[in-house]
């Protein structure tokens, strides 16, 4: 795993969601894993990962995490400054400083989980002067290298 901070100018995701929840015991991080990879399944079957994708400058898929109404949401989406398509959300990211954390995994679910478990278990406690205040985060893909899906996870973080 490698990280940085970087700069990034404001940006929107388009991207269908569910609420997300733990569970209960030794399983409450497996479920929450389960549903996000239950709503990968679900857009791609019934045809609204397409709708999106065909809103995008280019073929990058984002996984968003947001507090949204008091409860934790989860998308599938891309960047687009195009209008969302029924039944999705516009999801704004500010310009602000992001804490960048890189990986690869061997499929795009694997990546999302991979790095947001560096991202939250490692590399936020690491950084020294930034701290993450809120707002959502997102996990993308970025292309392939040596059979494996590469790509990054984007917190905006403050200095303090």
């Amino acid at each position: 795993m490698t990280y940085s901070i970087e700069h990034k100018t404001a940006f929107t995701i388009l991207g269908f969601g569910r609420t997300v929840q733990y569970g209960e015991g030794a399983d409450k991080f497996a479920q929450i894993t389960r549903q996000k990879q239950q709503l990968w399944n679900d857009v791609n079957a019934d045809g609204r990962l397409k709708q999106l994708t065909d809103l995008a400058p280019d073929s990058h898929l984002f996984a968003v995490n947001e507090a949204y109404q008091n409860e934790m949401w989860y998308y599938a989406g891309v960047e687009s400054n195009a209008e969302a398509p029924e039944n999705a959300r516009a999801i704004s990211f500010p310009d602000s400083q992001y804490l960048v954390v890189t990986g690869a995994a061997e499929n795009p679910g694997q990546l999302f989980a991979m790095l947001e478990g560096e991202a939250f278990g490692k590399a936020l406690g690491e950084i020294g002067d930034y701290a993450y205040v809120g707002g959502p985060n997102a996990a993308v893909t970025l292309g392939e290298a040596e059979g494996k899906v590469t790509g990054e996870m984007w917190i905006p973080v403050q200095k303090h």
